[in-house]
This record gives C-alpha cells, structure tokens and sequence, in this order.
C-alpha cells in the first residue's frame, strides 16, 4: 500500500490504516478528490495489488462537497 500512497499521494486527502483483532488483517482507508478516470485507476490499482481482499468505495461527487449551506 506504501508504493500505492506514493503513486497516488495528489489525489490522496486523508488515509489511515487500522489493524483488526487476532491477526484478522488491516483495513485502509482513503480519502481521494481526483476527476473521474483518475478515481477509477485509483480503484483499479488497488483491486489489483495482491493485499487487496475486498474494496468498498463510495464516490461522493465533488460538487455536492461545495455545496452551498442552507440558511435554516
């Protein structure tokens, strides 16, 4: 994941890495604000790393992070 960060540390916002009871494994978390085809080799690249298990993502267009507050 170390060479991941590195390749992708631009597009990177936020990462932390947690490890689970009794050896289970780790868990990386990252946060990413990139256009679209740079979001989808980032995914890519990480399904294709041999740590990688399972990848759960959630794309949260950058548009609806600016938006502007209510006035409630």
């Amino acid at each position: 994941m170390m060479d991941i960060r590195h390749e992708f540390e631009s597009l990177i916002r936020s990462n932390s890495h947690n490890c689970l009871e009794s050896n289970a494994g780790c868990v990386e978390t990252f946060v990413i604000e990139a256009t679209g085809d740079d979001v989808l080799r980032f995914i890519g690249t990480i399904r294709g790393t041999d740590e990688s298990i399972s990848v759960e993502y959630t794309v949260i267009p950058v548009d609806e992070l600016h938006a502007e507050p209510s006035e409630d």
